[in-house]
């Protein structure tokens, strides 16, 4: 027989009662965590917003006075116009999301405007839009456990930069950031010399010297790599590696509208190209070995294959001015070949004027001095990039003739 103790009635309705609380508290608290996240959110919207907007207005300024990364100066009338138009628009957004911030952050909600630079190995030159943000949000349960309000502090930070040459004005880039051995990033041989006017050597990778026949001069500029370094050093200046690879915002470029109904779409490049855009289909490979091509204000874009131009053909090639016409042609751009690979053989005299564009192949140019001139007025913008043969190569980089990246913004924390 079961006897009974009255001491244990009512025990698993104190458990139950004990259960609930704590069960109810973390519910609360999970409430007052989602809301706290939520206002956190909305926050953040706000900074992002704020300092994106005052980016914008900074930068439609910058390039509407044709401000310059060759003529950059903090202290200029323009660039503080700029930063003060930026404070304006980025308070007033703030203000349409409800958040009262003013130029002075010390309470947590301001707006500072900052023009600098900084030495990566390339300058970078830039306005910086930081936005702060605070704000405190209303619990229910959580006050019981913390004191302090729930107080959220968010960030945001958009950087402008001013209408630049491509890759910060290096004349010869190679964007493979694979180390050495083998030739990632550039690389020179052969036994010619290779003269760079202006603008200067980067690899984000490996800078390869082949052989011991070979100069690399380069006038007006440095000689730099964020790889590694393989083989003779017969560059002048000297090679010196820096820490840091060049920000994809530098060296991207949109693709030219092959669709524009103005543009040229044809299989293969005729003799003689009429201003514009001419994009050889999908497929092809452009394969140049004998007689001539010319053409001025023209873009080239080998859309799905290779570019190749061998040393029997004459060239006479040259992109159009920075604001072209006729459109759909790009300023300043000769080549772009997306996804191939781009071989020019120098030969009988051959000229080239405008960006030499390869961002996800190799760039091969070989020079040969017992069959003509190989003159490049041009940069040369390639995942890798090869210079040799036995000729002497000039390549002159205009930084006021050469494609130009409009004045930019992004987010930058």
């Amino acid at each position: 027989m079961m006897i009974k103790h009255k001491s244990e009635e009512g025990q698993a309705i104190v458990f139950l009662v004990l259960g609930l609380v704590v069960f109810m508290g973390f519910v609360a608290l999970s409430i007052d965590g989602g809301m706290a996240f939520a206002d956190r959110r909305h926050s953040q919207n706000g900074s992002d917003a704020s300092s994106l907007a005052g980016g914008g207005e900074a930068a439609l300024y910058l390039e509407n006075t044709h401000v310059m990364y060759t003529d950059w100066n903090c202290g200029s009338d323009d660039i503080q116009g700029a930063m003060e138009l930026a404070a304006q628009k980025a308070i007033e957004r703030a203000g349409t999301n409800n958040f009262n911030i003013d130029e002075d952050p010390s309470d947590g909600n301001g707006v500072t405007v900052v023009c600098g630079t900084h030495d990566y190995g390339y300058i970078d030159k830039f306005i910086d839009v930081t936005v702060n943000i605070s704000s405190t949000t209303e619990t229910s349960f959580a006050q019981l456990l913390f004191p302090d309000a729930l107080v959220n502090q968010v960030q945001a930070v958009t950087r402008v930069r001013p209408r630049m040459s491509m890759a910060f004005g290096n004349a010869v880039v190679g964007l493979n950031t694979a180390d050495c051995p083998g030739n990632n990033g550039v690389a020179f041989g052969g036994s010619g010399e290779t003269y760079i006017n202006g603008g200067g050597i980067w690899s984000n990778g490996c800078l390869s010297g082949n052989g011991d026949a070979f100069d690399a001069i380069v006038d007006n500029g440095n000689v730099n790599y964020a790889g590694g370094f393989h083989g003779s050093e017969n560059f002048n200046p000297d090679p010196e590696q820096v820490p840091y690879t060049l920000p994809p915002s530098s060296f991207e470029i949109p693709m030219p509208n092959c669709n524009h109904p103005d543009a040229h779409r044809v299989n293969d490049l005729p003799d003689n190209l009429t201003p514009g855009l001419w994009c050889v289909n999908a497929g092809n490979n452009v394969n140049l070995n004998n007689g001539e091509i010319n053409g001025t204000e023209v873009t080239i874009v080998v859309v799905d294959g290779n570019l190749t131009i061998n040393g029997g053909v004459t060239v006479n090639l040259s992109s159009p001015l920075h604001n072209p016409d006729p459109s759909p042609a790009v300023g300043g751009l000769l080549f772009y070949v997306p996804n191939g690979d781009i071989t020019i053989n120098g030969g009988s005299d051959q000229h080239y004027e405008g960006l030499i564009y390869a961002p996800h192949g190799d760039c091969s140019i070989t020079g040969n001095s017992a069959l003509g001139t190989l003159e490049m007025n041009t940069q040369i913008v390639c995942f890798n990039v090869e210079i040799s043969g036995n000729a002497t190569i000039d390549i002159t980089f205009n930084a006021g003739q050469e494609y130009q990246k409009p004045t930019s913004i992004e987010l930058f924390r």
